[in-house]
């Protein structure tokens, strides 16, 4: 794809989906390899906020886990992560609004967030209130499905989509205007809120309705404030509008590899819900949460890892050798959580959640090896992705369907969920490996 082959928008030139993905690598490269002055400066701030943020996202777990208990807990856990899969086409559009920012000149950035925020609100703002009153109409059979206390919690779920539709934006705006700083304030600001409105709110009686409106009212605050943050050097002039639409097609691989990761991670826990009882399922929940330990703790692999593939242009035996060097951090990173969880995971169990969840203690080792493995299909992924090969969607997608399947038709037991995330995870990552392999010349 010729760097000449762009969609003009108002101004706004917008990549074909390779050639985005090439600017991406060189704008990422280029925030990695500045290492001086004020990008170093964001950057320390922003690693600094994001590893706060995820203390504030495991206290509002902890919390939640013990104020709610096992029944209401899973609730929890399910509509968060079928919020994540929702919201994932809208949150990939934080990566590129950062992209087209970033390439644009610093005057021009003020008039480009003003456009930006005002293409989201006409064209978004409806279709996300008519999803919140679809998901509130479908409340009494969504709620009976999914064995909910009542209709409040999927009502006040819904609410995070017209949130969904400005915050990934605000935030890209953010970071591509390299207010690094503002960003992880942003993140912050949206974490704290959760943890104290939320806390506020179950402890006022509300129960898994106060605990979900904790996560609406925090995103809020966050929304809030981050548009008074946002860059205001110039004001759009006569006919200068732009449109997002353009700009999450172009991140369609990358929302499509995300989508993908979002649904492998998540589709056991909710069809837990389905299928068993409350208490077995909030069991599983925190189980499943305690896995995803493996993938936060090794997330800082991740976004060291992908500016680098992409800095040659293309897949060769440098990527390569750099992408068994990130799988070789993961699994060094994440051996000794996995020998915690196989030697005590009763204590782990006591530790992360509490004692009324020890019945679902024997998962924590399955489940951690099984987010270990997706973490590493998923770095072998973007590896393909990096280096403008998507090849590699084709068997992803297959393992999504594998997996729901696998998981519909197994022996309805805990055990027999666990043990098929870890068999599916382990196949996607040899497959998607192999595909790497291949296409760096080995």
């Amino acid at each position: 794809m010729m760097l000449t082959d762009e969609t003009h928008v108002s101004g706004i030139t917008v990549g074909e989906p390779r050639t985005v993905l090439r600017r991406f690598r060189l704008v990422h490269s280029a925030i990695t390899a500045a290492g001086r002055g004020g990008l170093l400066q964001g950057g320390v701030q922003l690693l600094l906020a994001t590893g706060a943020v995820q203390v504030l996202s495991y206290l509002y777990h902890v919390v939640m886990s013990r104020v709610l208990g096992p029944a209401d807990y899973g609730a929890l856990v399910v509509l968060l992560s079928l919020l994540l899969i929702l919201t994932v086409p809208t949150n990939t559009l934080q990566t590129t609004v950062a992209l087209e920012t970033a390439g644009c000149d610093p005057d021009r950035q003020g008039a480009l967030a003003i456009a930006l925020i005002g293409e989201m609100r006409r064209r978004w703002l409806v279709p996300a209130l008519f999803s919140w009153l679809a998901l509130a109409l479908a409340s009494p059979v969504l709620s009976g499905v999914l064995h909910l206390p009542g209709y409040g919690p999927v009502i006040a779920a819904g609410a995070l989509l017209p949130l969904a539709a400005f915050l990934p934006v605000v935030r890209g705006l953010l970071q591509g205007s390299h207010s690094f700083g503002r960003l992880g304030l942003n993140l912050l600001v949206e974490s704290g809120g959760k943890l104290v409105i939320g806390v506020a709110l179950v402890g006022l009686g509300l129960g898994l309705v106060g605990a979900m409106g904790g996560v609406v009212l925090g995103g809020l605050a966050a929304l809030a404030w981050g548009i008074t943050q946002l860059p205001r050097k110039a004001v759009p002039q006569s006919g200068d509008s732009t449109t997002a639409s353009p700009l999450l097609h172009a991140a369609a691989p990358v929302g499509a590899t995300l989508l993908i990761f979002a649904v492998m991670t998540n589709a056991d826990v909710i069809l837990a819900k389905l299928f068993f009882p409350p208490h077995d399922a909030g069991y599983y929940a925190a189980a499943n949460m305690a896995g995803k330990v493996l993938i936060y703790a090794t997330w800082p692999v991740w976004a060291v890892l992908f500016p680098a593939l992409g800095r040659d242009g293309g897949p060769s035996p440098l990527t390569r050798r750099r992408l068994w060097m990130g799988i070789g951090w993961t699994l060094i990173i994440g051996a000794p959580i996995l020998l915690f969880y196989a030697l005590d995971p009763r204590l782990a169990m006591i530790i992360l959640f509490g004692r009324q969840y020890l019945a679902g203690s024997h998962l924590l080792l399955p489940l951690g090896l099984a987010m270990t493995f997706y973490q590493i299909a998923f770095l072998s992924m973007s590896h393909e992705l990096a280096v403008g090969d998507v090849k590699y969607l084709w068997p992803a997608l297959l393992s999504v369907v594998v997996l729901t399947g696998l998981l519909v038709s197994v022996p309805r037991t805990l055990e027999a969920f666990a043990y098929t995330m870890v068999i599916v995870a382990v196949a996607i990552a040899l497959t998607v490996t192999s595909f790497t392999c291949a296409s760096s010349g080995t």
